[in-house]
């Protein structure tokens, strides 16, 4: 749970900065300033609490499961924003703003929180498995044998046996990536695996010819 508040959270504040930073563009800013309040966090960080929704509306219609974390967003927007303004704190006003309800929701917002509800849903259900173990990967590198193809590069360039252990971290940062990015099974498994491998790549060459 606390994994998914901070997450949840951050991105929340991300979304946040991006989507008033392109709103700019509506006051020919330039500069695409986006801005948010450090209260966003612990609201955003509330979509956790969404996680024991999507355990039961899995399997579920896409439409029926944007509908109902739009609601609770809506729900959950209303009450905080009720809480902060007594203190005059809310960080959002849309009063003047078309279909607002108090200045606190406002419907024309439906699809956005449609959107930003299945997103929550996708990092909710993320394995996070996976980055443990890739955590867990990186940490006990140095314990664990070298590869064949290691071997054959140090055998080649007469590397130090310790020198290659850090290419090895390199690589399991991009599996790291790797791992995350197969999640979305939009894309394809190879794309980001091969990506790994080409910055392993990179770094090799690069300090072979800073050896020369």
């Amino acid at each position: 749970m606390k994994h998914n508040f901070l997450t949840c959270g951050t991105t929340g504040w991300c979304m946040e900065i991006l989507f008033t930073g392109l709103h700019s563009l509506r006051n020919e800013n330039p500069k695409l300033t986006g801005n948010t309040s450090i209260w966003m966090f612990p609201i955003y960080g509330m979509a956790s609490f969404l996680s024991p929704l999507c355990r039961l509306l899995k399997g579920q219609n896409l439409l029926l499961r944007g509908g109902v974390y739009t609601c609770c967003i809506f729900c959950g927007e209303y009450v905080t924003g009720s809480f902060l303004k007594k203190f005059e704190a809310c960080p959002w006003d849309y009063s003047e703003a078309p279909m607002n309800i108090n200045g606190l929701i406002r419907l024309d917002y439906a699809p956005l929180w449609f959107g930003a509800g299945l997103l929550f849903e996708k990092i909710l259900n993320r394995h996070w498995k996976s980055f443990l173990f890739v955590i867990w990967y990186m940490k006990d590198f140095q314990s664990r044998r070298m590869s064949q193809d290691d071997t054959r590069i140090q055998a080649q360039y007469k590397w130090p046996k310790e020198e290659l252990p850090i290419y090895e971290l390199f690589h399991c940062s991009f599996y790291c990536l790797w791992r995350f990015f197969y999640s979305y099974s939009f894309i394809p498994e190879h794309i980001p695996y091969y990506f790994s491998y080409i910055f392993y790549l990179r770094l090799v060459i690069s300090d072979i010819l800073r050896r020369r």
